[in-house]
């Protein structure tokens, strides 16, 4: 008896042996993919200080260091924690790409991702949604709808009326908009895509009334409409919405786009005029104010009563100063009311102050080129090119300042544009080659093979503008201007 009980502890002590070396692999693994992540994401901390000015030997330092993790512990681990930590290295390895404007690299990460994991329901949704924005940007249209399709079809589900998933809610009409976005080859399937969004948003509003998610029904719903320019149905959701939730912080901003409905969309300056007096009186503090203020000088302008028009936006220049934007558009409205009166002097006295004060804002960008362009069409050559060439020196400097920006990028892609305008193909040339380095990504590389193909046409060397337009092809092969693409490759042709 006395051996039999010998034997029965050994065993037991041996499987607890066993049991522990087992528990003390898993937890060592678990440290060590743990510290590994660590190290991981010190690297990447030192790229995101500054993004763009990080060099490539950072990048590559951050995404190696996260690649090992998964080239290491690429068996399944069978631990939760150590799973979890892989799935965030493909998260942080495919922004790390998409820093750096690498899309393609991007969808690639996420592909191995969903391979490796087609099912997770903790990070899976994100990488789908993450791969559909991605190939959004490289207008790989009929993927970037099958992603976000998944995502909506797995992620729909209304729990909580009262708290909805937003960016889910908006997958309908995000699609519809990407179809449409082919072209007019696609109406009918854009039409498609609209109606089904519609039924969907209308069906969510009758199930869940007077709810947020009743709301952001209505709302994708009065966007359809703006899509399709269908102005007076548009008027008439937004004004439902404010109708029925008028406790909504967002009704100063949706009767400020019903106002602005009557007065582009709809013609109606009375009506127009009538609610952004409205505004004013009753939201004078808020941001919407300044805006319903131009809006109603807008109108003034419209009308021909420029006078007016003007006080109204030296009023607007004096009370909201701190509202760069809002001070840009009625300094730029001003100058257009002195040219639509004659003085062209006075004029051009307020579009130069706009780009001098206003330098960073879509319409201080837009003020210089206009100014060259004015005088050209004038007929008063000297000056034009006087213009320009002041032009180019202000855009140059915006590049210099802010270095691989969205501003920059703009700001190179006008000082093209003045090149084109002159027909200095040469110089126009170089400032199209330089482009990708001022703001790399996709839409300079498109952007940049289609005024190269535009400059080789002008210039007469056809060889070369059918291999810009066939590189762009290969690149973006679901780009919706590619049918024009391939029809002007044709026409070349014909000149050979």
């Amino acid at each position: 008896m006395r051996y039999c009980q010998f034997y029965k502890a050994l065993l037991w002590s041996v499987c607890l042996s066993v049991l522990l070396i087992g528990c003390e692999t898993q937890f060592t693994r678990q440290y060590k993919v743990e510290r590994e992540f660590y190290r991981a994401r010190k690297l990447q901390e030192s790229v995101m200080l500054n993004p763009k000015i990080a060099d490539q030997l950072a990048y590559q330092n951050a995404i190696g260091a996260y690649e090992a993790i998964l080239q290491k512990y690429a068996s399944n681990s069978y631990n939760t924690s150590i799973e979890a930590v892989k799935k965030q290295c493909y998260v942080a390895i495919s922004e790390l790409w998409l820093l750096q404007s690498e899309n393609e690299k991007a969808i690639e990460v996420y592909e191995r991702f969903l391979k490796k994991y087609p099912n997770d329901k903790d990070v899976g949704p994100l990488i789908h949604f993450a791969n559909a924005r991605s190939n959004e940007q490289i207008f790989n249209i009929d993927k970037a709808i099958s992603e976000y399709q998944t995502v909506f079809d797995n992620h729909s589900e209304i729990a909580d009326p009262e708290s909805p998933k937003v960016s889910v809610l908006n997958l309908p009409l995000r699609m519809a908009r990407l179809e449409r976005g082919r072209g007019s080859k696609n109406q009918g399937k854009s039409y498609g895509y609209y109606r089904e969004a519609l039924n969907y948003y209308s069906s969510l509003e009758k199930q869940f009334p007077g709810t947020p998610t009743a709301f952001a029904a209505g709302y994708y719903s009065a966007s359809i409409y703006l899509d399709q320019q269908q102005w007076q149905d548009a008027v008439t959701t937004f004004s439902k919405l404010i109708k029925g939730f008028p406790d909504r912080g967002e009704v100063p901003q949706l009767m400020l786009t019903v106002a602005s409905l009557y007065s582009d969309g709809l013609r109606d300056a009375v009506k127009a005029g009538r609610i952004y007096d409205q505004i004013i009186q009753k939201f004078p503090e808020h941001v919407v104010e300044g805006y319903a203020h131009l809006g109603k000088a807008r109108t003034l302008q419209n009308t021909k009563k420029y006078k007016q028009a003007i006080e109204k936006m030296k009023f607007i220049i004096d009370r909201f100063p701190q509202n760069v934007t809002l001070c840009a558009s009625a300094q730029l409205s001003m100058a257009h009311c002195y040219e639509e009166q004659g003085d062209w002097q006075r004029a051009l006295v307020e579009y130069k102050w706009v780009y001098e004060n206003y330098s960073t804002t879509a319409q201080g960008l837009f003020a210089p080129t206009y100014i060259g362009q004015t005088y050209r069409e004038r007929g008063e050559g000297r000056l034009a090119k006087t213009a320009f060439r002041d032009a180019v020196d202000f855009y140059q400097r915006i590049i210099k300042k802010y270095p691989k920006t969205t501003l920059a990028g703009t700001a190179q892609e006008y000082v093209i544009n003045i090149y084109l305008i002159q027909e200095d193909w040469k110089n126009a040339e170089k400032a199209v080659e330089a482009l990708e380095t001022i703001y790399p990504g996709s839409r300079s590389k498109i952007n940049t093979a289609l005024l190269k193909g535009k400059i080789y046409e002008n210039i007469h060397s056809v060889d070369q503008a059918i291999d810009v337009y066939k590189q762009l092809i290969s690149e973006f092969p679901s780009h919706p201007i590619l049918s024009e693409v391939r029809d002007k490759i044709g026409s070349l042709q014909r000149l050979r």
